[in-house]
């Protein structure tokens, strides 16, 4: 019996003195000399301490039971090469083949208990035959944290408990052994409480049994029990698998790329882990074949830390069900400080079975094990997978890299189960199509033109791919003829060519043919942007019925690929797309039929679209019927009876506005809606007939569709005046009224957001006489204070004193600076009291739309538009003086950078807490954007033309007044990007401002501009 290799270390408590005791006299009151700890003679009054003794256990714990599963810590470094340790229900059955040196079978498990407290170990047995295996307590003898000897009990040697240390163990233990008076295995022994007046400080580190060497025995070990804890032993044989997954050859890389980084990164999926110049592998009816021609090892890479815990449940819950063939399964894995790499690989797996893996198993490293210092460790023995993985776990870092199995000559794997999955391998098969299409012969051309950029090129459609002098197809009743009189090859090109990675699962899951009589070859053309050129893979010959095909099959490339694949020479299709990918740039360009001589095909498969042939529908063009307005049902007339054949046709119908197709319209009839106005309305009819290639037809064009739903009305005069005076009719009463001059629009930009905070109408006047409209309106609203906005060169001083003559005596205030600028900052000064506005909005001086706009949307927030000189760098002293004063934190932005520079924006950001641009391309999208930042829905919008301010002007302090946004138009009619704005706001009623030579009936019938 020899010492257990690599026995756990533990360290000494603090405080703890190491002593050696050496019994004096053998006998039942033994004098005790202790070490160096006593430095004199005991005083002869002294009694000696009394010796601890081990006593029977009152209850006796449960611990963790080892199972086949779980080791729950147990090593088998010991057991030798005919010892086994085998896993059953009954218990752990330990038994050797002979009574040779190398029949030996031993575990150990890392405890740490007080010799003293071991209770009565002891080992509790099933069926034994032969000599029973002896417990083993591995044993720190002085207490300094290392393994000094085994104490091993042997009740038919020893009988009466006693336990003996082999030879291997320390000198000191030896001599002071209770009893040197021999025995069956060692002169050095006694009972444990014997042991215990020598070592009282003893203490157990590991425990274990050990049967052997040179025993031939079996025995059934049920527990171990030591500490008055019972290790018990049983079996799980409880596998599941919570998913099953079919993997076929097209799914495995012929190659293996672990770097992240790499393009053609492919660890993570099934592979092959060996770099083999042919494949060495295929999926067929029986599962996975390999080995065929070279090793070949099939990986699933699965990068993933771990503990040795969840390593060992990974590994003993796999299973391999091997047909044929030495197969191994094979765990690379890294671990350790340094990330050292190993494959573990289980033993040959049993043919014929579904292989499940102990932890007693023997297992092998495919490289030396390294401990974190780089030395090597080398076990004495076989290594157990629960030793491996116990010494993994020592190191640490583990890092589960993959799984996977390994033949080095022909073998067939059925399926493999790892971490609740179980990957069945199976051939790959045909998926089901999802579209179908019947081909016509009409559909057929006589010659090929692959050239883009050629008159004709027509390579992407169905056509005759060699140059015959005379047509060698045709399409009769349901079925192709193709190869009489001359050998033809029908192909279809593709609309999207695909990359050659993709051809692996193209051709063996989507690729299928029916051959009705004579022998065709299933073609796939392909382009390679290098040496290679344009080039035809083609299968073998095919004759009557249904062929897919599997990456086994023999197929050949009318073009030498590299030095592997020979022109015109059959391989495995794997092999020649191996080599045709690895040249890079191959792409998948067309797919086909070709028959050197009389044949019949009426089915081709390709992607998610069966292909068959037969006649074609003759379409007759429907017609509409309806009013092109919201609301409105149109019907589609598809003249059934015109359609040929006449009767059984069934149609489909797909309703579009201005050639884009309506989602869900797709009836013989569709109710307009608001979203078509300004759009012309068509309907496509689509007949199918079975053995008849579908066909189409498209209605002529609707009127554009108006929005008879939107009530449309009209403020206007027959000027400007009068239309501003129409406007301020809008107003019952009003207590003051804000005039501007007609002439220009630099004044009353700003005096919209004013008028509208108190509820004023705003009126226009010529510059040097009082108009008679504004005049009129003034005397029927009376107000008590008019304001004219502008100095006297806008508005003059006898205008200015014409009001004041008014029969009702108002009172009339001028706020004017010397420019636009200035008035802008007095009217916002004089109107909003300071300190109590948020928000306001900044726009260009130097034009009208972005300002006119922003008034309503301004008014919103109860905030003031004022004008600045956009073309500045930064914003003006004076302006953001205001601002503070008004107390504004958040500035909008009229326009785009054009108007507003974005150095005035950037100044902004530096002095407030939000600065937001709303603007578009042009003002029409300005408008709508300010408009979308202020209002989400609205019930009545007002609309004004964008190409000059005067009714716009007025219109801006009414839209104001009834919170209601404020769109410019062209003349004649309203842009589509302002109609869709108007219609998503809920269908508002639509105010116009002007008379039809600004805004025109087209704007009044809510036309779009194309």
């Amino acid at each position: 019996m020899s010492t257990p290799k690599n026995l756990p270390a533990r360290k000494p408590s603090a405080g703890t003195t190491k002593t050696i005791t050496k019994p004096l006299a053998v006998g039942t009151a033994a004098l005790l000399a202790v070490g160096l700890s006593i430095t004199g003679a005991l005083p002869a009054s002294a009694s000696p301490a009394p010796s601890p003794t081990t006593e029977a256990c009152a209850v006796t714990t449960q611990g963790p039971i080892a199972t086949n599963q779980i080791s729950q810590g147990w090593t088998f470094a010991d057991t030798r090469a005919t010892g086994h340790n085998e896993f059953t229900a009954a218990g752990l059955r330990v038994w050797t083949q002979g009574a040779t040196s190398t029949d030996k079978a031993a575990a150990y498990k890392s405890v740490d208990i007080a010799l003293k407290d071991v209770g009565v170990p002891q080992l509790h047995f099933g069926a034994t035959t032969g000599t029973l295996p002896s417990l083993q307590l591995v044993t720190d003898f002085d207490n300094n944290g290392t393994a000094d000897g085994i104490l091993v009990g042997e009740p038919a040697a020893y009988p009466g408990g006693g336990y003996w240390v082999p030879n291997s163990a320390a000198a000191f233990v030896k001599d002071a052994a209770p009893s040197h008076a021999g025995g069956h295995g060692s002169a050095n022994h006694g009972t444990l409480d014997d042991w215990l007046v020598s070592f009282p400080d003893a203490r157990v580190l590991q425990i274990g049994y050990s049967l052997g060497s040179g025993v031939h025995a079996d025995a059934i070990i049920e527990s171990v029990e030591v500490g008055c804890v019972n290790y018990a032993f049983s079996s799980n044989d409880v596998y599941t698998a919570t998913n099953t997954v079919t993997v076929d050859d097209s799914q495995i890389a012929p190659f293996e790329d672990g770097n992240p980084a790499s393009a053609t990164y492919n660890y993570e999926t099934w592979h092959e882990g060996y770099a083999n110049a042919t494949r060495a592998y295929s999926t067929e009816a029986d599962g996975l074949h390999f080995g065929d021609s070279a090793p070949s090892q099939i990986m699933l890479g699965t990068p993933t830390a771990v503990s040795s815990a969840e390593l060992e449940a990974l590994l003993t819950s796999a299973s391999v069900a091997v047909i044929d063939g030495a197969v191994t399964l094979q765990i690379p894995v890294t671990y350790g400080a340094n990330n050292t790499f190993t494959t573990l690989r289980s033993g040959f797996l049993t043919v014929g079975t579904e292989n499940h893996f102990s932890v007693s198993d023997t297992w092998k490293s495919s490289k030396a094990l390294k401990n974190n210092d780089t030395t090597t460790h080398t076990p004495a023995n076989a290594t157990s997978l629960a030793d491996l993985v116990a010494f993994m776990g020592k190191q640490g870092n583990i890092k589960l890299l993959g799984f996977g199995v390994q033949a080095s000559h022909a073998a067939t794997v059925q399926d493999l189960t790892f971490n609740g999955t179980k990957y069945s391998f199976v051939p790959s098969t045909l998926e089901a199509t999802t579209n179908h299409v019947i081909v016509p012969d009409s559909a057929i051309d006589l010659l090929e033109v692959s050239d883009p950029a050629a008159a004709g090129y027509n390579y992407t459609k169905w056509h005759e791919g060699y140059n015959n002098a005379i047509k060698s197809f045709s399409v009769v009743g349901a079925a192709l003829k193709l190869g009489d009189p001359a050998h033809s090859q029908v192909l279809k090109g593709l609309d999207a060519v695909l990359a050659g990675s993709e051809l692996y699962t193209q051709l063996t899951s989507h690729a299928a043919v029916t051959v009705d009589s004579g022998t065709v070859t299933y073609q796939v053309a392909f382009r390679h942007a290098g040496n290679i050129g344009w080039g035809t893979l083609r299968s073998a010959s095919l004759s009557a019925g249904t062929h897919t095909f599997t990456l086994s099959d023999p197929w050949m490339s009318s073009k030498a690929i590299g030095t592997s694949i020979n022109a015109n020479t059959a391989y495995p299709l794997g092999d020649i797309l191996d080599a045709l990918n690895a040249q890079g740039n191959a792409t998948g360009e067309a797919f086909g039929v070709q028959a050197d001589a009389a044949a019949q095909v009426s089915s081709i498969v390709w992607g998610n679209t069966e292909y068959t042939f037969g006649p074609k529908l003759d379409a007759a063009v429907p017609t509409t019927t309806g009013t092109a307005k919201v609301g409105q049902t149109l019907t589609a007339q598809q003249h059934a009876s015109s359609w040929t054949p006449s009767t059984g046709v069934a149609h489909a119908y797909q309703w579009k506005a201005d050639g884009v197709a309506i989602a869900g319209a797709t009836s013989a009839t569709y109710k307009l809606t608001a979203s078509q106005v300004g759009k012309k309305i068509t309907v496509t009819v689509t007949g199918s007939l079975a053995g008849y290639a579908g066909a189409a037809a498209t209605s002529a064009e609707t009127a554009k569709v108006i929005n008879s739903q939107i009530v449309v009305s009209r403020l206007a005069g027959n000027n400007r005046y009068e239309t501003a005076a129409k406007i301020a009719q809008e107003w019952h009463t009003a207590s003051i009224v804000y005039i501007a001059t007609g002439r220009g629009f630099a004044d009353a930009l700003s005096a919209g957001p004013a008028a509208t905070f108190n509820d004023a109408p705003l009126l226009l006047t010529e510059p040097s006489s009082l108009t008679s409209a504004t005049k009129a309106e003034l005397l029927r609203l009376k107000p008590s204070q008019i304001v004219i906005v502008g100095g006297p060169g806008a508005v003059s001083e006898g205008v200015k004193a014409a009001i004041q003559a008014l029969s009702f005596h108002p009172t009339v205030k001028r706020i004017g600076g010397i420019d636009r600028y200035e008035t802008s900052r007095m009217l916002a000064a004089a109107t909003f009291p300071a300190g109590t506005v948020t928000s306001a909005y900044l726009a260009d001086g130097r034009n009208f739309p972005d300002a006119l706009t922003a008034s309503p949307a301004a008014a919103g927030f109860s905030g003031p538009v004022v004008l600045i000189r956009g073309n500045a760098n930064t914003a003006d002293a004076a302006t953001l003086a205001l601002l503070n004063t008004l107390g504004v934190n958040s500035v909008k932005v009229a326009g785009g950078s054009g108007v507003v520079s974005n150095g005035i924006v950037a100044h902004l950001n530096t002095k407030f807490t939000t600065v937001k641009r709303n603007s578009g391309l042009n003002r029409y999208t300005t408008a709508v954007a300010i408009n979308a930042d202020a209002f989400s829905s609205a019930t009545t919008v007002y609309v004004a033309t964008g190409a000059d301010f005067a009714d716009a002007l007025a219109g801006a302090v009414l839209a104001g007044a009834k919170d209601a946004p404020l769109f410019i138009s062209t003349t004649s009619c309203i842009p589509k990007v302002v109609m869709t704005a108007i219609t998503n706001l809920g269908n508002p009623k639509v105010v116009l401002l002007g008379g039809t030579g600004v805004l025109t009936s087209g704007v009044a019938s809510l036309n779009t501009c194309s």
